[in-house]
């Protein structure tokens, strides 16, 4: 189990990652625009959903058939999900908006992020659940 919690220890940095991507990423693109496009590329953002998700795998979804916990793989499928969702929300959303649908979008904008970061906060308690889970059982089959 040893190995599962450095694998929980990874995911949860990469969802910390993320969640300070979607919060930096707009204060980049207003203030120095060339980096914040490079921090906006859908290869950073594909790149850290696919570790994210692969991880999420080789940690919680491995762990479950010990420890058993709904709670844990829920919030990490369900954090999953929502960041997969805006993910492809902004890959496929409509940038382009007109001025007069400029505040609009603004809306937009600041639920994706805030969802984003949610999806983030559920995946780092699924890894601390995990973590959690993953020491009970090995201190109940010393004992």
């Amino acid at each position: 189990m040893n190995i599962n919690k450095n694998y929980d220890l990874v995911g949860i940095t990469f969802s910390f990652l993320c969640g300070i991507h979607c919060i930096i990423t707009p204060v980049l693109i207003i203030n120095f625009p060339k980096l914040g496009e490079k921090f906006e590329s859908p290869w950073v953002q594909s790149t850290l959903l696919l570790l994210i998700g692969g991880i999420f795998y080789q940690s919680v979804i491995k762990s479950f058939k010990f420890h058993r916990s709904n709670l844990t793989l829920g919030l990490g499928f369900s954090g999953f999900l929502i960041l997969t969702y805006t993910y492809l929300n902004e890959l496929l959303g409509d940038h382009h908006t007109h001025i007069e649908n400029a505040h609009h979008h603004h809306q937009d904008e600041t639920f994706t992020i805030i969802l984003a970061i949610v999806g983030s906060v559920l995946m780092i308690s699924s890894h601390l659940f995990n973590i959690k889970n993953c020491k009970c059982i090995k201190k109940n089959k010393i004992n």
